[in-house]
């Protein structure tokens, strides 16, 4: 078991026994809390203090996140996972999994090695007009998110408030007064001191989402990425059910390490672009010590909601200009419960898919299509994932995203 922050509401049956004292203790420690702490939102205060002991299946498997809104901000995430100067050691601790995962006849050390998820890339976006830097995470909407503000390109300048991944070079039309700064420049130009103040001063923002339906949909995107063909690959993949990825996510990765032939560009790229939609979310939207590196989380379950309070956030800025856009759209992708049968088939289902391959520029070149697997289980809700014979995934993937249920729904305590 571990602490947990949440809803009272939330508990059923015998872990709601004595909650009323409870309650009543844990409305006096919010209280103190709050003004302890110079008067931070309320509902963190709250979450803070409602500490109850019950394990993650308390969780429901659609339920928001309880950490969401206005946060604060400690400092950038790592800046292995992102900063150019320092990707070499995320890069070559991932070669080093994947080259130990499609070998036979391993040390105890790399088997040991091969149950920790490898280095992973953050992906970054950053508007210096607005002072704006996204934090993107995979499977929470992020499609949708980068639509609503638009990637910037050549031919769209940043006042339109549009976002564009820091590492690019390209350069991209902004105001005079923009583009003058010391620091608009390409992040492999910069200091990463002059990274820590650009974090300092720019407004940082992230979505984030149920790690368990998270999971189910990792779990069909990762899917997709298995090639039909060589004819073998469609019976290798059949060891790759939601029953065997739930207990361990990381086969996934080793499947593509030990059948390089039956993943979208092989072993290493395809380890990769695996790892893009296995990997947790606090990573990237926590420092090394493991606080809070964003200013304001939303949530995919209220996206539409939570957007109009960050536009509102950032437009109270003093000295920033005001960002005015749209209403916001969540669209589904390719990967969603489209067509759902409630049921497993057989075997999984070949499916043409057409994806952008460098979703953070814009362009029809980086377009490329394959018949890929579609998970045999074509289910309608994300509860069905957890439930009869596939009860005991519950604990696998709370166990494999510990540290996202301790960060969305332990009451913030990485905060502080």
């Amino acid at each position: 078991m571990w602490l947990r922050c949440g809803h009272v509401k939330a508990l059923n049956g015998p872990l709601s026994v004595g909650l009323g004292l409870a309650t009543a203790t844990i409305s006096l420690i919010a209280l103190g809390w709050l003004l302890s702490t110079g008067g931070r939102p309320l509902h963190q205060a709250v979450a803070k203090a409602r500490l109850q002991w019950y394990t993650p299946h308390a969780i429901s498997v659609t339920q928001p996140s309880d950490l969401h809104g206005r946060v604060h901000k400690a400092g950038p995430i790592d800046l292995k996972r992102f900063y150019p100067q320092l990707r070499e050691s995320c890069d070559a601790d991932r070669l080093r999994w994947t080259a130990a995962a499609g070998r036979d006849n391993l040390t105890e050390g790399e088997l040991s090695s091969l149950q920790q998820i490898p280095c992973f890339d953050c992906q970054v976006f950053v508007n210096h007009m607005y002072k704006v830097i996204y934090l993107r995470q995979p499977k929470v909407a992020s499609s949708s998110t980068l639509e609503y503000f638009g990637l910037c390109s050549p031919e769209r300048s940043e006042e339109t408030g549009c976002l564009r991944a820091w590492y690019l070079t390209t350069p991209i039309p902004s105001a005079k007064e923009v583009a003058a700064r010391a620091t608009y420049l390409p992040l492999a130009n910069i200091s990463k001191a002059q990274v820590a103040d650009l974090w300092d001063d720019y407004f940082v923002f992230t979505v984030v989402r149920n790690p368990f339906s998270r999971a189910m949909s990792q779990y069909r995107t990762g899917m997709l990425s298995n090639l039909v063909e060589p004819a073998e690959c469609a019976t290798l993949a059949e060891e790759l059910n939601w029953d065997s990825v739930c207990d361990s996510p990381l086969v996934m990765l080793t499947f593509c390490a030990r059948h390089p032939e039956c993943c979208i560009h092989g072993a290493v790229p395809g380890v990769a672009i695996k790892l893009i939609h296995l990997a947790p979310l606090a990573p990237c939207m926590t420092t090394p010590e493991g606080r809070l590196a964003a200013d304001f989380v939303l949530r995919q379950e209220l996206m539409e909601e939570d957007m109009a309070e960050l536009l509102q956030h950032l437009n109270a800025r003093q000295g920033v200009p005001k960002l005015t856009l749209g209403p916001m759209r969540v669209t589904a992708n390719v990967y969603s419960l489209q067509q759902c049968k409630s049921q497993s088939a057989p075997r999984h289902l070949v499916k043409e898919v057409t994806v952008n391959q460098c979703p953070n520029q814009v362009g029809h070149e980086c377009l490329a299509t394959w018949q890929g697997l579609d998970a045999r289980e074509q289910y309608c809700s994300a509860q069905e994932f957890y439930s009869g014979r596939h009860t005991h995934c519950k604990a696998g993937i709370a166990a494999f995203y510990a540290d996202d249920l301790r960060l969305l729904y332990g009451g913030g305590l990485h905060q502080s």
